[in-house]
Protein backbone atom coordinates (compact mmCIF):
# COMPACT_ATOMS: atom_id res chain seq x y z
CA UNK A 1 0.00 0.00 0.00
CA UNK A 2 2.64 2.74 0.74
CA UNK A 3 4.81 1.63 -2.74
CA UNK A 4 1.13 2.87 -4.67
CA UNK A 5 0.74 5.67 -2.27
CA UNK A 6 4.52 6.75 -3.30
CA UNK A 7 4.01 6.19 -6.77
CA UNK A 8 0.88 8.01 -6.69
CA UNK A 9 2.26 11.08 -5.35
CA UNK A 10 5.02 10.94 -8.07
CA UNK A 11 2.71 11.05 -10.47
CA UNK A 12 0.98 13.89 -9.39
CA UNK A 13 4.24 15.80 -8.35
CA UNK A 14 4.92 16.91 -11.90
CA UNK A 15 1.40 17.65 -12.67
CA UNK A 16 1.73 20.51 -9.68
CA UNK A 17 4.96 21.38 -10.79
CA UNK A 18 3.44 22.62 -14.33
CA UNK A 19 0.56 24.84 -12.97
CA UNK A 20 2.23 28.41 -13.34
CA UNK A 21 1.25 31.35 -10.85
CA UNK A 22 0.21 34.28 -12.65
CA UNK A 23 3.54 36.86 -13.16
CA UNK A 24 3.53 39.79 -10.87
CA UNK A 25 2.44 43.08 -11.82
CA UNK A 26 3.64 46.50 -10.81
CA UNK A 27 0.72 49.39 -9.82
CA UNK A 28 0.08 50.34 -13.08
CA UNK A 29 -0.10 46.90 -15.09
CA UNK A 30 3.62 46.34 -15.90
CA UNK A 31 5.44 43.37 -15.64
CA UNK A 32 7.51 43.25 -12.55
CA UNK A 33 9.94 41.37 -14.06
CA UNK A 34 10.16 43.50 -17.39
CA UNK A 35 10.26 46.37 -15.14
CA UNK A 36 13.04 44.94 -12.88
CA UNK A 37 15.20 44.07 -16.10
CA UNK A 38 14.79 47.91 -17.53
CA UNK A 39 15.84 49.33 -14.79
CA UNK A 40 19.03 46.85 -14.68
CA UNK A 41 19.93 48.05 -17.84
CA UNK A 42 19.96 51.69 -17.27
CA UNK A 43 21.42 50.93 -14.17
CA UNK A 44 24.44 48.59 -16.21
CA UNK A 45 24.67 51.60 -19.04
CA UNK A 46 25.50 54.46 -16.17
CA UNK A 47 27.78 51.97 -14.73
CA UNK A 48 29.98 50.93 -17.93
CA UNK A 49 30.15 54.84 -18.81
CA UNK A 50 31.51 55.35 -15.27
CA UNK A 51 33.78 52.84 -16.07
CA UNK A 52 35.00 53.55 -19.47
CA UNK A 53 35.77 57.44 -17.78
CA UNK A 54 37.74 55.61 -14.77
CA UNK A 55 39.29 53.41 -17.34
CA UNK A 56 40.75 56.82 -19.79
CA UNK A 57 41.72 58.61 -16.45
CA UNK A 58 43.80 55.51 -15.44
CA UNK A 59 45.37 55.27 -18.90
CA UNK A 60 46.00 59.01 -18.80
CA UNK A 61 47.82 58.64 -15.28
CA UNK A 62 50.31 55.75 -16.11
CA UNK A 63 51.02 57.78 -19.34
CA UNK A 64 52.14 60.38 -17.65
CA UNK A 65 53.93 58.59 -15.29
CA UNK A 66 57.60 59.18 -16.22
CA UNK A 67 59.16 57.04 -13.40
CA UNK A 68 56.95 53.16 -13.83
CA UNK A 69 55.59 54.07 -10.80
CA UNK A 70 52.00 53.94 -9.76
CA UNK A 71 50.68 56.37 -7.20
CA UNK A 72 48.15 55.62 -4.57
CA UNK A 73 45.28 57.61 -6.73
CA UNK A 74 45.62 55.29 -9.81
CA UNK A 75 45.36 52.08 -7.89
CA UNK A 76 41.94 53.71 -6.52
CA UNK A 77 41.24 53.82 -10.13
CA UNK A 78 41.44 50.51 -10.71
CA UNK A 79 39.56 49.66 -7.08
CA UNK A 80 36.79 51.51 -8.83
CA UNK A 81 36.79 49.76 -12.03
CA UNK A 82 36.67 46.52 -10.42
CA UNK A 83 33.85 47.34 -8.37
CA UNK A 84 31.71 48.85 -10.93
CA UNK A 85 32.29 46.04 -13.33
CA UNK A 86 31.29 43.08 -10.47
CA UNK A 87 27.96 45.26 -9.95
CA UNK A 88 27.71 44.88 -13.90
CA UNK A 89 28.37 41.18 -14.04
CA UNK A 90 25.90 40.68 -11.46
CA UNK A 91 23.13 42.64 -13.00
CA UNK A 92 24.03 40.21 -16.17
CA UNK A 93 23.86 37.42 -14.05
CA UNK A 94 20.65 38.18 -12.66
CA UNK A 95 19.13 38.14 -16.52
CA UNK A 96 19.82 34.40 -17.04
Amino acid sequence: MKLRMGIFFLLLTPLAAQQKEPEPRMPDGSSRRLTILKSDAKKSKEDIEKLIALAHELRADIERNEYYLVDLDAIRKTEGIEKLAKRIRGRMKRVQ
